[in-house]
């Protein structure tokens, strides 16, 4: 009897043993390495309908022959033939950067949300980054709108994320705070060995740490790109055949501009018979950055002649006010841009009912007809009175505090092995373009045609490229974005896109550079952040009330007065000492 339990108890053992065996072979757990000898299995592709499929396995990297060390049989990862190294990540060219990388990792990552946004947290780029790297992503999405202060409980509870990830989710003065209180680690003695964005140091952004470098030495942060050869900023544009129809010129100051506007809103530009077009829309206060150039300022924070000013207290600063106002109070702006909304603009634009606008682009506001944007030319900028030079603000090629470390993180060379791949070709190409057509087990994608131009194939759910793309990968969020790849250089240009690459160049040709974000000690950032908020309200409440009339322009003396005792000079100063140490 004994003898048939202990047998029976033997045959049940076999038989649990050769199940669990089984059971180790059937499917991989999202974040580890498939098989034992170190090939990754693991799936990194987005189904049509945007799920990931769990069995799914992707053919290639999502780069080119464009691109540098881009496809699956040169990474060594995805491709079953591929023999055992004994490493855990076995890639060629850009990848290659991960294979120091001795285990699997978690990472978790807070980023905010966009309105072109996909689901963040499921995305193609996040699957594929773990398939090159074994890195695994938890993804933290917080919706923009609470995001200031669900961060804020995130630091007060110490309940952080390895990673913030994202522009415009931490302002220099946080992140000085933050790091001097030990919140953000100080990657500073880290960044030498990240060769990728040395590099791009090297070889076309020399001041790409001086943004990051708080005045203490330390670097809290990692900043992101906008090096698409032409820059953006302030974009205004005129409608050329209406200057055409009523045999008018380009204006060139302030006075001509009057002129034009008068025939816009007097002489049937349009040629329809009735009184009915608008001089100048858009939607809330952008034109008047247009306004304010014309007086030699970028921004109301600018250098000229080596010393920091503060537009809204010079003596210019009335007159601009008082321009702005005749131009309204004779209806040459439109009485409802300041407050109506951009549906609201939209509307009149693609009637062909607006002369002048500032905005994103020409199609983007009167519609994707040619017989519409092509109407349209960029305005060169106009001056006030002589010993000016107008120019456009042109926004920097480098954002700063993009990345963020946090004291929670207990894999930090990873975290700079993902980050320093996303400063290659390869990165930057799965960022702002999302995956290769036929490289990955989904719909649509990225490919070259037969002269080699780069095109997008768009799954018909999708509007456009730029949702799709969004859908793939958190470009709008994350660095690097848009640096220039070769792949995204040689994207195919029809009419539409050179018309508009032919109006960039013209603000290219006519803009100077905002100044950056400093970085500021943190007894500057407390004084900062002290009066600063006061001032910008003040200034900022006080322009539909002088623009429309309801104050007259002489009280801006009295403004002046009120903004010396606020503080406005120690704010200033402040800034003048920052842009110092910057240009050192």
């Amino acid at each position: 009897m004994k003898v048939k339990q202990i047998s029976c108890m033997l045959l049940a053992l076999v038989l649990i043993c050769m199940f669990a065996l089984v059971g180790c072979k059937t499917k991989p757990v999202k974040g580890e390495s498939g098989s034992s000898d170190g090939e990754s299995t693991n799936s990194s592709s987005i189904d049509s309908d945007g799920s990931q499929p769990e069995d799914s396995i992707p053919s290639g990297e999502s780069g080119a022959s464009g691109v540098t060390g881009t496809t699956a049989s040169n990474a060594g990862q995805g491709d079953s033939t591929a023999k055992p190294s004994g490493k855990l990540n076995n890639n060629s060219g850009d990848a290659s950067v991960f294979n120091s990388m001795t285990k699997p990792v978690t990472l978790k990552v807070v980023v905010k949300t966009n309105p072109d946004n996909g689901d963040l947290a499921k995305m193609w780029f996040w699957q594929e980054i773990e398939r090159l790297s074994h890195i695994h992503f938890d993804v933290q999405v917080v919706e923009a709108a609470v995001f200031h202060d669900q961060k804020a409980l995130m630091i007060l509870s110490n309940n952080l994320p390895d990673m913030f990830l994202g522009y415009a989710q931490f302002d220099s003065r946080e992140v000085v705070k933050y790091g001097s209180e030990g919140v953000f680690i100080d990657i500073k003695d880290k960044v030498k060995n990240m060769k990728n964005l040395q590099k791009v140091i090297k070889t076309g952004e020399p001041n790409t740490l001086k943004g990051s470098t708080a005045p203490n030495g330390s670097i809290y942060s990692l900043p992101c790109f906008n090096t698409r050869g032409l820059p953006d900023g302030l974009r205004v544009f005129i409608n050329q055949e209406w200057l055409d129809n009523l045999n008018l010129k380009m204006p060139k100051t302030i006075a001509d501009f009057r002129k034009v506007l008068e025939a816009f809103r007097d002489r049937d530009p349009d040629g329809n018979g009735v009184k009915d077009t608008i001089p100048i829309s858009g939607v809330g206060y952008q034109i008047f950055n247009y306004f304010r150039s014309a007086y030699g300022f970028v921004d109301d924070y600018d250098v000229i002649g080596g010393k920091l000013k503060y537009f809204p207290m010079e003596a210019d600063y009335k007159n601009y006010m008082d321009t702005l106002n005749r131009f309204y109070t004779d209806n040459l702006i439109d009485h409802e841009m300041m407050f109506q909304t951009d549906e609201q603009f939209k509307a009149k634009a693609s009637a062909g009912k607006v002369g002048v606008f500032a905005y994103t682009g020409v199609e983007t506001a009167v519609g994707s007809e040619k017989s519409k944007w092509s109407q349209y030319d960029a305005m060169t900028p106009i001056i006030a009175r002589s010993g000016i030079e107008p120019k456009y603000m042109l926004d920097l090629s480098v954002f700063q505090n993009c990345a963020m470390l946090t004291k929670a993180n207990k894999h930090v060379d990873e975290s700079l092995l993902f980050l320093d791949f996303l400063y290659t070709d390869t990165g930057t190409t799965m960022l702002r373009l999302g995956p290769e057509k036929g490289k990955w087990s989904g719909e649509g994608g990225w490919y070259k045609n037969s002269k080699g131009e780069v095109e997008m194939d768009v799954p018909k759910k999708y509007a456009n490229d730029w949702l799709f793309i969004n859908s793939m990968s958190p470009c709008i969020n994350i660095l690097p974005c848009y640096m220039p790849t070769p792949t995204m250089n040689g994207g195919k240009k029809d009419d539409k896109a050179l018309h508009f690459e032919k109006m960039m160049k013209v603000f290219a040709a006519n803009g100077r550079y905002r100044l950056p974000e400093f970085m500021y000690s943190v007894k500057e950032a407390e004084k900062l952040s002290e009066l600063e908020p006061y001032i910008a309200n003040f200034v900022q409440n006080k322009i539909p009330d002088y623009v429309i009339g309801v104050r007259p322009v002489s009280e801006i003396a009295n403004d002046q007065t009120e903004l010396r005792k606020q503080g406005v000079e120690t704010i200033i100063k402040i800034k003048q000492d920052a842009y110092n140490r910057y240009i050192k």
